[in-house]
């Protein structure tokens, strides 16, 4: 530690060479009336510098502490011959209440690496609990008319932090510059906006957090540019062009403009863009186009639309490139607007319930209307459940199923893996038509993708359960069949829950019925 403490003692007397200015030195005219009128009443001045001799990027630095003892710095810059204030932040700089002091230089060698350097930097520095030695220092250079964070000096796991445009260097040895690793990403520089309490400590933090603009598939008919957006704000992500429409993050997505953010075009007063929450889960949506900056030139949105229909239960996701992470779920059959190709997702727009955007996959989509008009079941929360699951069968004489009861279930995404989600409520009981027929598997021990033709229900239970190979006997039951003292459970019977969906004639009558495997679990 003692040995880590010493390096920085050196860089800090390094820097001590150039410009300092300290409390009791004299600030410009302007300034000191400014720190010194109303709500600044007990504000102490810690330190300022002045970089002069470079036109337009003149400025003044002062760091005040307040009377809650927040330090906070202010830049100054001259307008017309006036010092006016830019802009300040309590973010950038460590709150302490050890000394903390600022230091100006204009151009030299950054040590140990003897790299020169020929833009100034400016150093916020803050000695440990003696003032003796300086236990954090933060450098930010300035490039382009913007002050960027450079460097950070610190006690931590780390000598130091190269801070650069394509991530963050860690380095493990002050004296032989030896890096540990480096962790490629964005990260916002800006002194304006940098966040100290938010700079990754280790590799493994910054390797968890930064993240970099992706590349989009050859095939994609999606193209993006990448735009820097005016820092420190924060703005609503929707899956569409509507406020109304369906938010991610449950009801809460919303992008930060210090990080990277891939814009695809703008439709109306909304613009469609990309963005990373961390380095394994991304999104897509869409904020107001009045955020874009001035000089940004976006094209218009340019999307064919095609009439297409989901041919199974299909999981909606605005990550289609990393995550998929479910946005919501579509029935079999839903109607849907395919609107873009993004590699082998399919861009989509639907407004049956909650109107949305999203992805899913292209082989999930047929632009032909399903042959069978499935009967659905909707809560009064607006839930739909497109799978009817057979609890019970109901014989005639001849020992023909004439009826089924059965509720309604869907498919949701539990925990960690897809579960069913029951509507009580919906419990009925079918009639089966005179012309009834159905699709369904062969043998629950066999490939579940043997199906058969079936007009005698009895017939394929028979088939199916009974009949199969090595039956051992067992009685099979469904589950209103077993008593309420649960006797049957440990008895060693069969019981099947018949998952299937249904269509239903005018009579309100099945007259078909296809068997639908879930892998619930």
């Amino acid at each position: 530690m003692k040995k880590r403490w010493m390096g920085l003692f050196l860089l800090a007397a390094l820097l001590m060479t150039c410009f300092t200015a300290l409390a009791g030195d004299m600030l410009p005219k302007e300034i000191s009336a400014f720190v010194a009128g109303p709500g600044f009443e007990g504000c102490e001045v810690l330190s300022w510098v002045q970089l002069e001799g470079h036109g337009k990027d003149d400025c003044c630095f002062v760091l005040l502490r307040n009377t809650q003892g927040t330090n906070i710095l202010h830049q100054f810059k001259q307008v017309d011959g006036v010092w006016k204030t830019q802009f300040c932040t309590d973010d950038a700089v460590p709150q302490t209440d050890h000394a903390v002091y600022l230091t100006l230089a204009e151009s030299g060698e950054e040590w140990p690496t003897d790299d020169p350097f020929t833009q100034p930097q400016l150093s916020v520095q803050q000695l440990d609990e003696t003032g003796e030695y300086p236990e954090l220092c933060i450098t930010f250079e300035l490039q382009g008319g913007k002050w960027l964070l450079h460097r950070v000096w610190s006690y931590l796991d780390y000598d130091s932090m190269l801070i650069t445009a394509e991530g963050i260097s860690y380095y493990t040895d002050l004296e032989s510059s030896r890096i540990a690793g480096t962790a490629r990403g964005t990260i916002q520089r800006d002194l304006e906006y940098f966040t100290l309490r938010n700079l990754p400590k280790t590799l493994k933090a910054a390797r968890a957090k930064l993240t970099e603009a992706p590349d989009l598939p050859a095939s994609a008919e999606l193209t993006a540019q990448e735009i820097k957006f005016t820092g420190g704000l924060n703005y609503a992500v929707y899956s569409a062009p509507d406020k109304k429409s369906l938010r991610g993050g449950n009801g809460k997505a919303k992008v930060s403009t210090n990080g990277w953010i891939q814009v695809f075009g703008q439709e109306d007063d909304w613009i469609l863009i990309q963005y990373s929450i961390d380095s394994g889960h991304y999104r897509f949506g869409y904020i107001p186009a009045k955020a874009l900056p001035k000089k940004a030139k976006v094209p218009q949105l340019d999307f064919h639309q095609t009439k297409a229909y989901t041919q199974c239960t299909t999981v909606v996701t605005d990550d289609p490139l990393y995550s998929c992470a479910p946005l919501t779920t579509l029935q079999d059959g839903t109607e849907v607007t395919w609107l873009a190709t993004l590699g082998e997702d399919a861009y989509i727009e639907c407004s049956e319930g909650e109107y949305f955007r999203g992805f899913v996959p292209v082989s999930s989509l047929s632009t032909e209307q399903p042959a069978h008009d499935f009967a659905r079941y909707t809560n009064k929360k607006g839930e739909v459940f497109d799978l009817f699951t057979i609890t019970k069968m109901h014989y005639g004489a001849d020992h023909r199923v004439t009826a089924v009861t059965g509720s309604y279930e869907r498919m949701v995404l539990g925990d960690d893996c897809y579960e069913p989600d029951s509507a009580p409520e919906s419990e009925v009981t079918y009639r089966l038509a005179p012309d009834f027929e159905a699709w369904m598997v062969r043998s629950m021990t066999g490939d579940i993708d043997d199906y058969v033709p079936v007009t005698d229900l009895y017939q394929w239970y028979i088939d199916a359960y009974i009949g199969r190979e090595g039956y051992d006997g067992h009685e099979l039951v469904f589950t209103c069949d077993l008593p309420e003292d649960d006797s049957l459970w440990n008895s060693g019977v069969d019981f099947w829950f018949v998952t299937t969906q249904i269509e239903l004639n005018d009579q309100g009558e099945i007259q078909y019925m296809e068997y639908v495997y879930v892998p619930w679990a």
